[in-house]
């Protein structure tokens, strides 16, 4: 239902990243606030090793854990079943702590 890219990468302490989040439309859209993606970060000591072979490595459960749930907004005032994008950044500061930051989306909250 949605693709994310890059789905790996790594973060420094502070850092922003943007990640394209694309809805690949079935039948209809769904409702707001029903689907969700979720970040999963841990504390890497390697600054030089790839995040895939971090992930890969690492043994036990992720450090945190952030879900961001999806608001669909309708291009051009209609629903028309045209692949929506959705530009979602994530700030990362002390690997306890994830913090929406620029979000392409309407959000009422």
């Amino acid at each position: 239902m949605f693709r994310i890219r890059p789905p790996v990468g790594a973060l420094n302490p502070s850092e922003t990243v943007s990640v394209m989040l694309t809805f690949n439309p079935g039948k209809s859209t769904p409702n707001n606030e029903k689907h969700h993606f979720s970040i999963h970060y841990i504390k890497s000591t390697d600054e030089k090793e790839a995040p895939r072979i971090a992930w890969v490595e690492y043994k036990g459960d992720p450090e945190g854990t952030k879900r961001l749930y999806v608001d669909f907004a309708e291009e051009g005032g209609k629903g028309d079943g045209e692949k929506k994008e959705e530009n979602k950044g994530e700030t990362m500061t002390d690997g306890a702590n994830a913090e929406k930051k620029d979000e392409k989306k309407s959000n009422p909250h």
